[in-house]
């Protein structure tokens, strides 16, 4: 099962995709492949565009944007405060992943190809923990 940016939205949609996750693996084996919730990976490409620059600035409140938008949604999709902890936890940790790899481009004043790949995986990578936490919730 395969769910778009726009079914990972909001706290209510990735409840919602859970819901379906859960109803249809009671029976079945089924894999899962989330995207980068809705406007994550415009938001990584304009990180790859500033770290282009070195705008120190710019980066640090896309960073933001970007561990906010992550951050509400858990927090509104998860309701178990063990879970919902541990997957802030780990949100954090990615965003510093992600800040460090950031902070390299600056300081080599280049990027290479693969490096912008890495950069463009964090979506996927942030919205995993995110479903994975709701479907450990409900």
């Amino acid at each position: 099962m395969k769910f778009g940016g726009t079914s990972l939205g909001s706290a209510e949609k990735v409840r919602n995709v859970a819901r379906i996750v859960k109803e249809n693996s009671e029976n079945n084996q089924i894999t899962i492949v989330a995207s980068a919730i809705s406007g994550v990976t415009d938001s990584l490409a304009k990180l790859v565009d500033q770290a282009k620059i070195s705008n120190v600035e710019n980066i640090s409140e896309e960073l933001e944007n970007l561990s906010e938008k992550h951050i509400t949604i858990a927090k509104n999709a998860i309701k178990d405060s063990v879970i919902i902890n541990e997957v802030l936890k780990n949100i954090a940790v990615r965003v510093d992943e992600l800040k460090k790899i950031i902070d390299g481009i600056v300081t080599l004043g280049e990027i290479t190809k693969r490096s912008r790949d890495k950069i463009l995986s964090f979506g996927e990578r942030l919205s995993v923990l995110i479903v994975n936490g709701v479907l450990r919730d409900i």
